[in-house]
């Protein structure tokens, strides 16, 4: 359960989409901007996802997550683009496209249950899943997609009978296992 004015902590080491942290121009006791979002701005974001150009989507996916970095109102206010996101992670046959997309959709899970149960109720978990079994460049945030998505009860079950869990448990271990070996090479 996500629990308001608390931070995410990762169970992997760091990754700019993991983190969800109080930013300048952030309430200190909270990571809700002292502005509100400006609906036209939500608008157009929210319009740009669902265009038929590829990069426009790519466009709207990265400002989506600009913006739902640090900011829960943003996160409720482009819940929307979950499915077009999901979309982009389905079809888009871009590694730009799918990288923007599942950082988008990381920063909307973070501390928001409703988005963490659209995002997999709209079909996310297939690509993201897809992603962590091969040695594709987006394997770390799919690795930190299914640890945040799987914050949620009502995720667990859903992503543990998909297979996960011995996917993650082994990504994990050996990410260690690396990071050890680094570790040991800068000392010798």
């Amino acid at each position: 359960m996500d629990l308001p004015n608390h931070h995410v902590v990762a169970a992997t080491p760091p990754t700019e989409a993991a983190v969800a942290t109080t930013t300048a121009g952030a309430s200190p006791d909270t990571d809700v901007p002292l502005r509100s979002p400006s609906p036209s701005k939500v608008s157009e974001i929210l319009h740009l996802i669902q265009s038929d150009d590829l990069q426009q989507k790519v466009e709207a996916a990265r400002e989506i997550r600009r913006l739902a970095k640090t900011s829960q109102r943003y996160r409720r206010h482009f819940s929307d683009a979950v499915k077009p996101l999901v979309q982009m992670l389905l079809y888009a046959n871009s590694v730009e496209a799918n990288e923007a997309a599942l950082l988008a959709l990381l920063n909307l899970a973070v501390k928001d249950e409703t988005n963490k149960i659209s995002i997999i109720d709209a079909g996310a978990l297939g690509p993201i899943v897809g992603f962590l079994q091969s040695d594709h460049p987006l394997q770390e945030h799919a690795t930190a997609a299914l640890l945040t998505l799987s914050a949620s009860s009502v995720n667990k079950p859903i992503i543990s009978a998909a297979g996960t869990i011995p996917l993650l448990v082994e990504i994990l271990r050996d990410g260690c296992m690396q990071m050890k070996a680094l570790k040991r090479a800068e000392l010798h």
